[in-house]
């Protein structure tokens, strides 16, 4: 019972933070693109080109960055959003998409390698 509550108490968790991603102005492509290019350089890197990776929850990654940069930058989005009405094109939140980005594909891939050096 304890164990289905809290698998019950995670899966709300993980929904609501999808939903709260989903919720947030910044288009997901400027999300998962660089993502998607950056795991996959990364992988290359790893042994056997990154053939033991476990499959990683992308949507949630992705929410979880969108999260994080409306959270900690929203002025800087809403700013380049009233300025030209793109996001895509400002050389602020390219940085900080990309920032992002790169800081949470490398502690994904230093969090798997350090995973399968310990087994």
């Amino acid at each position: 019972s304890g164990d289905l509550k809290s698998v019950t108490i995670a899966t709300a968790i993980l929904e609501y933070l999808q939903a709260v991603g989903a919720s947030v102005p910044i288009p997901k492509a400027l999300i998962s693109n660089p993502l998607k290019e950056r795991l996959n350089a990364q992988h290359m890197k790893l042994p056997n080109n990154g053939s033991q990776i476990p499959a990683l929850p992308r949507e949630l990654i992705i929410a979880i960055i969108l999260v994080w940069l409306w959270m900690q930058h929203k002025e800087s989005f809403q700013r380049a959003f009233a300025k030209s009405g793109r996001i895509d094109v400002d050389p602020e939140c390219k940085w900080l998409i990309h920032a992002a980005v790169d800081a949470v594909s490398q502690a994904l891939i230093t969090e798997i390698v350090n995973a399968s050096q310990n087994n």
